[in-house]
Formats: structure tokens, sequence, C-alpha cells
């Protein structure tokens, strides 16, 4: 993770061999890490938002769109951040190059758009 930014959201991005690709959250997720389990509430109590900080830097070993509208991102570390579906809004939405965009939609399933060939 080489940026986290916290507004009414939780928004991180990740470089993957120059590829960016920006993680945007909108809705309470969990935070598994170094044995701790903790519930960030974006928009909540900023003091409270403060263990998603410390995923800045962490390496992302991989990131999982459930087909039901969950995301999981597991770090090298062991820590895990996992994301639920919602039915009334868009909990989550990944952007990455060259157009690629997935959006978690209200209901539970995973909008795909991909990146235009070129």
């Amino acid at each position: 993770m080489t940026r986290c930014c916290i507004d009414y959201g939780v928004t991180f991005t990740v470089d993957d061999a120059g590829d960016a690709f920006e993680i945007r959250i909108e809705q309470p997720f969990e935070l598994h890490r170094d044995g701790e389990d903790v519930l960030i509430e974006p928009g909540g109590d900023p003091v409270k938002l403060a263990p998603a900080l410390a995923l800045l830097n962490a390496e992302v070993e991989k990131a999982v769109a459930f087909l039901d509208g969950r995301l999981l991102l597991r770090f090298l570390d062991g820590g895990e951040v996992l994301v639920s579906a919602c039915h009334e809004f868009e909990p989550w939405t990944l952007v990455g190059p060259g157009g690629l965009r997935l959006v978690s939609m209200p209901g539970g399933e995973v909008a795909v758009w991909r990146p235009e060939a070129g």
C-alpha cells in the first residue's frame, strides 16, 4: 500500500510494478492483523480509524473479489481486510490500469469493466 486516505470512506492505493490500483471502501469492514480483529467504520470516530493507517507500506499478497460482492485483501504479513457485500449501496470499488473497474453492487454482485484492448 503506497497511500491511505480517510474521509467518509477509506481509500488505499497499491502500486504493483508501476501499475496503480485504487481500492475505496465506504462501509464498515474487518481488519485482521497481528492477532487482533478490528472493525473499521469509515465516517465514524477518526481515532478509531487509526488501525487502517497501519496498512500503509504493507505488501498486498492478493486481492479477491467474490461473485457475491465481498472483497478480501490479504497481506504478506498475514493481515487481512474483509469487506462484506451490501444490499443498500456499493460498499467498495477497485479501479486499475487501462480502465479496469470492479464495483460491488447493491444486492451482492460485482460489476466489471475491463481495460480496452490497445
